[in-house]
């Protein structure tokens, strides 16, 4: 695992981590009988919600980065930008119109 993936990867555990302490918080103020509980329960939902889209097209995007590299495509960080912006459409997309059969053979 190289230097910058193992940032990305911490950057991701402080997220995850801090969104379970506001849920956490939240919780407990709902427990609580803080008349804003609710709200903040919703903002902590929302929030995991997008954070986990968020880091399943990062990984779609890293497969596609590396797979459209080992396939030999002129632009593999172009497929990357699509999937990341557009998730699951942009990953169909390019698996529809990547060069098929074996990435070792394509490479030569």
């Amino acid at each position: 695992m190289c230097h910058s993936s193992k940032r990305f990867t911490a950057r991701i555990r402080l997220l995850v981590f801090s969104l379970l302490l506001f849920l956490a918080a939240s919780d407990l103020a709902y427990a609580a009988g803080v008349p804003d509980a609710d709200s903040m329960m919703m903002v902590a939902v929302v929030a995991g919600l997008v954070l986990l889209i968020f880091v399943i097209n990062a990984i779609f995007g890293a497969w596609v980065y590396k797979d459209a590299k080992h396939r030999g495509m002129k632009n593999p960080t172009g497929w990357t930008v699509v999937v990341l912006i557009t998730g699951v459409p942009g990953l169909i997309g390019y698996m529809i119109t990547r060069p098929k059969g074996n990435p070792e053979v394509s490479r030569q």
